[in-house]
């Protein structure tokens, strides 16, 4: 594939900027979805092993920040008790839109830091790929704690500050997706000055490797131009992953985009 040289923090034409996770997001992520459904099945195993160490019965009230497309609700109602329910809150109605439909996620489009639910109701808080969107993380937490029952624990999963996958946010994203990508990524330290700040303690913290797995390099360079939005041809794409990220073909003939994720492991006492 002929490469193309691309300026580091080029950033889109005005024009093409929007604010937040609007329609042509939302729907640009569901195709991704579609055409390339396993593509994160690793993401999905390591967040169930993550919640069967925290779950040791099945869940009756779960509540979920940034549920999106529900991709991480899924994990979620795997484990949910018959009659419980999931408060999916996500702060984009067109995210949200696109969430397939079930009798126990009950969503709710607002702001993160303003749920509403009732204190000490709910056995687990969870968030998958969204915290870093949160500006006002530690009063979030708060809230978060508030609506916890005492002892229930809220795991947060999201790309984790110093490794490949936040550079690709930083300097693929941020630069290149219609919507922009203003965040900033969580750590140990800064996790757990925030944990202590909302009067949680930070139990555990870990990252694993949680590659992306395609059937080849054309459906690679698709996905993640229509997961993140990116208006930029093919060839670019490949140019900047290739810097940031390193993709390679596995035996097999598959194509391997290495990633990771941070576990953080949040207690109400």
């Amino acid at each position: 594939m002929t490469t193309t040289s691309v300026t580091e923090r080029q950033a889109p034409p005005p024009e093409v900027v929007a604010e937040g996770f609007n329609e042509e997001r939302a729907q640009t992520y569901a195709a991704a979805t579609r055409m390339a459904p396993d593509a994160r099945r690793n993401e999905a195993l390591q967040v169930g092993y993550a919640l069967d160490r925290l779950v040791a019965a099945p869940l009756q009230r779960v509540v979920e920040l940034g549920t999106g497309q529900g991709f991480g609700t899924a994990r979620i109602l795997e484990r949910l008790a018959p009659d419980g329910v999931v408060h999916g809150v996500d702060a984009s109605p067109f995210m949200l839109g696109h969430a397939k439909e079930d009798k126990r996620l009950k969503r709710h489009a607002g702001a993160l830091d303003q749920l509403q639910l009732q204190a000490d109701s709910a056995d687990l808080a969870f968030s998958i790929a969204a915290f870093h969107h949160i500006p006002n993380k530690w009063i979030t937490l708060e809230e978060v704690r508030r609506v916890l029952k005492p002892g229930a624990a809220f795991l947060i999963v999201d790309v984790a500050h110093d490794t490949p996958a936040q550079r690709t946010f930083d300097y693929i994203v941020r630069p290149y997706c219609t919507s922009g990508h203003d965040a900033d990524f969580l750590d140990k330290a800064w996790a757990s000055v925030l944990a202590r700040r909302a009067g949680f303690t930070l139990e555990a913290v870990r990252v694993e490797d949680t590659d992306w797995h395609f059937a080849s390099e054309p459906q690679m360079l698709e996905y993640v131009r229509d997961l993140f939005c990116l208006h930029l041809p093919l060839p670019e794409i490949r140019v900047l992953l290739d810097r940031w990220l390193a993709p390679y073909q596995a035996e097999g003939g598959r194509w391997v985009l290495p990633w990771s994720l941070g576990f953080y492991t949040l207690r109400k006492p």
